[in-house]
């Protein structure tokens, strides 16, 4: 299989004492998605004035069928990341029926 292999985070879902949905996350994965292609998207400092950091973005195109809900952390390159905006179908320019998922996802540091 080409691409590399990420690490899927699944949160576990419990209640507080209000009753609203608490989400927890372990630090390993839960389990894998193989022949994954990562595109780095950017990469940028933030300082607003009250506080300085890193936000690091990549596109990761994931075979069709990918165990992914939007509410998981992705491990890519030992690093955790979480999703920017909901996964889309993608179509290959330049091949006729390849194609996958596609999934922008962030990490924030500092």
């Amino acid at each position: 299989m080409i691409g590399e292999t990420i690490g899927v985070i699944r949160p576990t879902i419990s209640t507080d004492r209000r009753g609203d949905a608490v989400l927890t996350y372990a630090t390993t994965a839960t389990h894998e998605v193989t022949g994954v292609a990562v595109e780095p998207r950017e990469s940028r400092e933030i300082n607003d004035g009250r506080s300085a950091g890193t936000v690091v973005s990549l596109n990761l195109y994931i075979p069709s069928g990918a165990d992914i809900e939007p509410t998981d952390r992705i491990l890519v390159r030992s690093e955790t990341f979480e999703a920017d905006g909901e996964m889309a179908d993608w179509r290959h320019p330049m091949a006729s029926g390849v194609g996958g998922l596609v999934l922008a996802v962030k990490k924030v540091e500092g």
